[in-house]
């Protein structure tokens, strides 16, 4: 029993969907507070002890801006990633939707469990677009990823002299560095598990056509002709009907009049009617005969 445990929280956490099998026995340490003895500590003890040392520190400054705007590009390119993501499982979806409804005809001859299995496969296909879309969606809530930059105040309250300043200016850069850093590896999260679903989806959308292009193989459909015969005995058995309902009528007529003269009229018509009932069941005999050969 542990084991499974263990395979579906490996599953679970390959799909974004952490301690959903295990049951935490300790409260998770707070995000952004480093260990101590870790890298993050050793680096923001570096960050408030920094101290300005000509020429090292200029250089210092422009490869912190270069990290800054490094992040600044991953965090565009996350984003349009994502966007990607949500269009293509948005069309993807759209279309499964769209042609759901034609399936019918080919599965409509197969047995019951292929088609129990087909709707499954459809659902699962269906769920993993879905999710993939709530996974990418997430990116939109703003208050879950606030980016962090040098505000007004900070660039006043630097200090009195430009040595200071510049001190205050390559701590403030490698706080937003970190931090900014943190918020773009949330949305890189976002990102891959997203595409997981997606990618998933898409491998049953294939499963589910590839079971529906074999299965055209073993349906019976009807040929032209069988529906060309099935049409004609349709409109033999209407007319019959009717011819039916006529010879009824005028054996009622006959039976409620009176008239001699009105009951030779309507004898003539009786008469043709059993003539045309003769003639369409004599039709039908030969058709039927023609269609068992």
């Amino acid at each position: 029993m542990l084991g499974l445990n263990n395979k579906l929280e490996r599953l679970a956490n390959f799909y974004g969907f952490y301690g959903v099998f295990i049951r935490p026995t300790s409260p998770t340490p707070p995000t952004f507070q480093p260990l101590s003895g870790s890298r993050e500590s050793d680096l923001e003890d570096l960050r408030l002890q920094y101290r300005y040392q000509r020429d090292i520190s200029e250089q210092h400054l422009l490869t912190i801006k270069e990290l800054v705007s490094d992040e600044e590009t991953r965090h565009s390119s996350i984003e349009t990633k994502i966007g990607n993501v949500i269009t293509q499982a948005g069309l993807v979806f759209s279309i499964t939707a769209v042609i759901a409804p034609f399936f019918n005809d080919t599965l409509s001859s197969q047995k019951l469990g292929i088609k129990i299995f087909v709707l499954i496969i459809f659902a699962l296909a269906f769920s993993a677009y879905v999710t993939s879309i709530l996974f990418a969606t997430q990116i939109f809530g703003i208050n879950k990823f606030v980016y962090k930059k040098t505000s007004v105040a900070s660039v006043i309250d630097s200090g009195s002299t430009s040595d200071a300043i510049f001190v205050k200016r390559v701590k403030d850069l490698i706080y937003q560095h970190r931090e900014n850093q943190v918020v773009n590896d949330k949305k890189a999260d976002i990102l891959i598990y997203a595409n997981r679903w997606f990618v998933s989806g898409f491998i049953l959308s294939g499963l589910l056509t590839g079971l529906i292009t074999v299965s055209l193989l073993f349906v019976n459909k009807p040929d032209e002709k069988e529906k060309e015969n099935d049409r004609i005995i349709n409109s033999l058995n209407s007319r019959l009907l009717i011819a039916e309902s006529r010879l009824t009528q005028h054996q009622f007529t006959i039976l409620s009049n009176n008239d001699f003269l009105s009951n030779q009229q309507v004898g003539k018509r009786f008469d043709r009617s059993m003539n045309e009932i003769d003639s369409i069941r004599f039709e039908l005999k030969k058709l039927k005969a023609l269609i068992h050969k």
